[in-house]
């Protein structure tokens, strides 16, 4: 069974109008997953188009999320970074936003294999108050590797979030409340997302979840020899 653990983290705000938010040199350790939360507020028509980082990794991404007032979500990933001493992760936009904020959390694994991203993502928005679940959204895995599961919301008020499922908040921005959540699972299961708000009201609100799958690689012991097998 492999264990997944969470390696550097590398974070980034702005504000004023750019159409770039980009986090502070980190370390990256070739071979790891990076995932990176990225929320943003609008006009509720940009949309998250690109991620690259200074490692020249393969970046993918997720649809954006738009909530009420205005404030989006989106996640994106790189399975394999080739690995970097002074690692910047960049995230562009189809327009200028006003505020932004990128997290990048790292993740390494205790044996040899491949990340893959779980097909399909939870998505939920709108508006909500305090004192209850603003949103519950499910995914579903399917293979018994170690497995890591994100969350991410954000809303246009300057509230905090209580997870309610066990899932462990990485971060909380310095403007609109944007908040990432993940849990790391070793077992098949449909996970359930639901971000609780700690107090006062919401004007509007989005959450996206994603999953990734690792699969482990089996060792095979002894040699040709001893399998009974010749090679020419």
């Amino acid at each position: 069974m492999a264990t997944v653990t969470r390696g550097t983290l590398g974070t980034g705000d702005g504000t004023g109008s750019s159409t770039t938010v980009a986090t502070g040199a980190v370390v990256a350790t070739a071979g790891r997953l990076l995932v990176a939360e990225v929320g943003f507020e609008g006009t509720g028509s940009e949309t998250l188009s690109s991620v690259a980082d200074t490692a020249g990794g393969t970046w993918a991404f997720s649809s954006t999320v738009v909530g009420s007032s205005l404030v989006s979500s989106a996640v994106a990933w790189c399975l394999s970074t080739p690995g970097h001493s002074s690692n910047v992760v960049t995230a562009t936009f189809s327009a200028a936003v006003a505020f932004r904020s990128i997290r990048v959390q790292e993740y390494a694994v205790d044996s040899s294999g491949t990340w893959a991203v779980v097909a399909g993502e939870g998505t939920s928005s709108g508006t909500g108050g305090p004192g209850g679940p603003i949103v519950s959204t499910t995914l579903t895995t399917t293979l018994p590797n170690a497995v890591l599961g994100y969350a991410i919301c954000t809303t246009n008020s300057p509230q905090g979030f209580t997870d309610n499922n066990g899932w462990n908040e990485l971060y909380q921005a310095s403007f609109d409340s944007q908040s990432g959540f993940d849990v790391i699972k070793t077992s098949t299961g449909t996970w359930s997302a639901s971000v609780t708000l700690d107090d006062g009201d919401v004007s509007g609100w989005a959450l996206l979840l994603k999953a990734f799958q690792f699969t482990v690689i089996p060792t095979v012991y002894g040699s040709y020899a001893r399998m009974g097998l010749r090679l020419a």
